[in-house]
């Protein structure tokens, strides 16, 4: 059979210093060879802001005696997660704001989210490294606390009907899926 030579696996690393640096020079280069249309960069960009909402709130699901939503607002990189009980004229509760969690990160990007069947806990996966997979963590939804335990590179979650058990797939590091 015929050799195939991967010339890229260097790169499978992304916190090898060899690439980080290269990507540095790359992104130097873009940037030079990119100047000379910095104004219509700008001006495409302004374009594209204006097509886009700033500020709407999903369809909410009724699930239980819960309405759940997704808000987004203006100048919010990341929408906030509510939820209303009994009634849609009720106070709004905002269960999970993904804004402040990414505070702590130069990368954040929430992967999924299930609330459990009693409305008591969130799964969430939330990706700090890019990539599929996340780091699962759990939240109180009555106290707010998020549970220090986490497990890494998890790609996919389910809770059972007991409210106390969950599933999780965790990535497969060949395939990444």
């Amino acid at each position: 059979g015929d050799t195939t030579v991967d010339y890229f696996a260097w790169m499978h690393n992304k916190y090898d210093e060899d690439f980080v640096n290269y990507l540095y020079a790359e992104n130097a280069y873009a940037d030079r060879m990119m100047k000379s249309s910095e104004l219509l960069q700008k001006k495409i960009y302004q374009e594209y802001r204006k097509n886009i909402q700033d500020e709407f709130i999903t369809e909410p699901d009724k699930i239980d005696s819960f309405y759940y939503y997704i808000r987004y607002e203006k100048d919010k990189e990341f929408p906030l997660y509510c939820r209303k009980k009994d009634s849609l004229t009720a106070k709004e509760k905002v269960y999970l704001d993904v804004n402040k969690i990414s505070e702590e990160y130069l990368f954040a990007q929430l992967q999924f989210s299930q609330v459990s069947p009693d409305h008591r806990l969130l799964a969430f996966g939330l990706n700090t490294k890019g990539g599929d997979a996340a780091y699962l963590q759990i939240k109180n939804l009555e106290t707010g606390e998020i549970y220090p335990d986490q497990i890494e590179n998890v790609a996919d979650f389910q809770w059972t009907g007991n409210n106390k058990t969950f599933y999780y797939n965790l990535e497969n590091k060949k395939t990444k899926k």
